[in-house]
Formats: C-alpha cells, sequence, structure tokens
C-alpha cells in the first residue's frame, strides 16, 4: 500500500509571472507500507520535490501546464529552465 503526504506547498515567483499562470512548489512524502500477521510495515519512504504550472482564469479551471520533478536541481535554477522552455510565462523586464 503507498501512501502520499503532502508535507509543503506553496506559490513561487508571486509577482514575476504573467497573468492567470501560478507557479506552485509541492513536497510530498511517499511511503510505501506491506501488510504483515495483521499489521502494517514501513517498506521505504522517500521526499518528491515538484513545480508545477498551471494556467488559469477566475471564469476556468486550473490547467496543467507542465510538472517538473526537483529532487537533483536547484530550486534556483528552475527558473531558468521554466523560462527556457515557456517564456510566455515570466513578465518581460
Amino acid at each position: 500500500m503507498i501512501v502520499n503526504e503532502l508535507i509543503e506547498t506553496k506559490e513561487i515567483y508571486a509577482g514575476e509571472v504573467a497573468d492567470n499562470y501560478y507557479v506552485i512548489y509541492e513536497e510530498t512524502l511517499c511511503k510505501d507500507f506491506v501488510f504483515k500477521n495483521n499489521y502494517l510495515f514501513e517498506k521505504s519512504s522517500l521526499i518528491e520535490k515538484a513545480i508545477h504550472i498551471f494556467k488559469g482564469d477566475s471564469c476556468s479551471s486550473l490547467q496543467k501546464v507542465k510538472a517538473y520533478p526537483i529532487n537533483h536541481v536547484a530550486l534556483e535554477s528552475m527558473k531558468e529552465i521554466i523560462g527556457k522552455e515557456h517564456p510566455e510565462i515570466f513578465n518581460k523586464g
């Protein structure tokens, strides 16, 4: 049995992104359990970090543009990576 627990979520780059775009940072604790002799035992666990980009406005639902796992990438360098792949997201100037 796999259990995912959201540890942290926050909007990042607020004020730097274009209207109707949202960049969200999430940390999720993922645990794998096994059932043995009427007990649950934790088999493994890991923390997954990711950045999600959403687009939407007050008249529509948010739509996921892309998700970036960032377990081995610094959060500061993600802005450059996102800007190269999706130049429309960040405000000019």
